[in-house]
């Protein structure tokens, strides 16, 4: 057995050769002092997040949750892609932030191979640099508990699964599977095995928890609700931007990722609708965001002759969003109904409503719960009465200024971030109060 085991004479301990290579990356100088890091009970006050898909730059839950968790006293590190405007280190507000720059060939696959092979060589950084005694891992994709699992394993890590997305249902609607296929039952394996691995899991709404407990086995007790609810210090109504309000009588805005499953082409079939079918050219159209699908839908806008009523502004963030949504007096969430869609919360109408904006959107399961009457619903996925309710509002100034009060009244008295951030607080709370 010689073979496979090491002596580590500074520490009088029989491990692995494997374990002892893991120390090795992290420094061999002090195995002492390194063995004391990953057990040392008295000192769980630090926090590593893990992205796979997305900025952090762009992630409004992300660093909603980073900031209130240093505000509350934790340090944290934070590890995601690298995108080109990013730097690959840099300190945001306390904020550790390390990029890794993903594969760009191999699909999927070398996608997540990159962020699991990287984002595992940075966090062995990163625990020898600043030290972590906790991971939370951010879906999609569930890859990120095969990382977790070697330093629980080795450190006793703490592991909490922050569930953006229901990445099974996700992989029905963005690819129109069944739940027969492959990778259907692969998305259920990946979810099932992080949700065992956790000591604990955010949800972003009640449908979330509720999958938690039924399909992760998890109690109430190790399940929290975190809404994306915007942090009301930030998110506030601004001046108009007076050149995109002299494009229209009516802007309407859209706020969001541009995806295959983010139905903004059903957007885009309502402008052409507004303008062509009911000869409206008082209508304007701001289309805030990227994504997948961004030159599909610039091609679509091209090719039905919208150009001259759409204005895609590519993402923006801070001051420059609120200011263009401030601009708007429509807003539009325009998600289709599918598996995925119907039992998540979106945070671009939390956003709407936060600057007292009403709100047109499908008629989803947790979008009404989020927006109750600030909203105006559209039979699902029916691109034509999407248009309608947009006509409907913007015909009607007293409604809109109604339907805006409700909603910014729902985010002041429930929905803002804020309410959520007590319960994520009181998640690593009850984390690291485990034994």
């Amino acid at each position: 057995m010689e073979h496979f085991f090491t002596w580590l004479q500074n520490d009088g301990r029989l491990v692995t050769r494997w374990e002892y290579q893991v120390y090795n990356i992290l420094g061999t100088v002090q195995l002492e002092r390194f063995f004391e890091m990953g057990c040392n009970k008295n000192n769980r006050n630090k926090i590593l997040i893990l992205i796979a898909d997305g900025s952090y730059t762009y992630d409004t839950r992300v660093k909603q949750e980073a900031n209130s968790l240093t505000k509350a006293g934790y340090e944290v590190s934070v590890i995601c892609p690298l995108y080109p405007e990013d730097q690959k280190h840099e300190i945001s507000n306390g904020i550790h932030i390390y990029r890794y720059r993903k594969w760009s060939r191999g699909g999927y696959f070398g996608e997540f191979s990159s962020s699991l092979i990287k984002g595992f060589w940075l966090a062995c950084r990163i625990k020898k640099k600043h030290g972590f005694d906790c991971i939370q891992a951010c879906n999609p994709p569930d890859i990120w508990f095969l990382l977790a699992l070697v330093f629980k394993s080795f450190f006793r890590t703490r592991f909490i699964f922050d569930q953006h997305d229901l990445c099974p249902e996700l992989y029905l609607s963005k690819f129109n599977k069944s739940t027969r296929s492959w990778g259907f039952r692969l998305m259920l394996a990946l979810e099932r095995m992080t949700y065992l691995l956790a000591d604990g899991v955010i949800s972003t709404n009640e449908s979330y928890k509720r999958i938690a407990m039924e399909r992760g086995k998890k109690s109430e007790h190790e399940v929290r609700v975190v809404r994306n609810g915007p942090d009301l210090d930030k998110f506030r109504l601004s001046s108009p931007d007076l050149d995109i309000k002299k494009k229209g009588r009516i802007i309407t805005g859209y706020l969001g990722n541009m995806n295959s499953q983010d139905g903004v082409e059903n957007l885009l079939h309502a402008v052409k609708y507004i303008v062509y079918n009911e000869g409206r050219r008082d209508f304007y159209f701001i289309f805030i965001g990227s994504g997948d699908s961004l030159y599909e839908l610039t091609s679509i806008s091209k090719n039905e002759n919208l150009e001259s009523y759409v204005r895609f502004t590519g993402r923006l963030v801070g001051p420059e969003l609120v200011h263009c949504l401030s601009s708007c007096d429509i807003c539009v969430q325009p998600d289709s109904k599918n598996p995925f869609n119907d039992l998540s919360t979106m945070t671009k109408a939390m956003e709407y409503m936060a600057l007292g904006k009403p709100v047109v959107a499908f008629d989803l399961k947790e979008t009404r719960y989020s927006c109750g009457d600030s909203a105006l619903y559209a039979e699902p996925n029916d691109a034509e009465d999407l248009a309608q309710k947009i006509l409907v509002l913007g015909d009607n100034a007293e409604m809109r200024s109604e339907m805006g009060r409700m909603g910014k009244e729902r985010i002041e008295n429930f929905l803002a971030w804020s309410y959520s951030e007590r319960n994520l607080i009181d998640m690593y709370r009850s984390v690291f109060e485990k034994d």
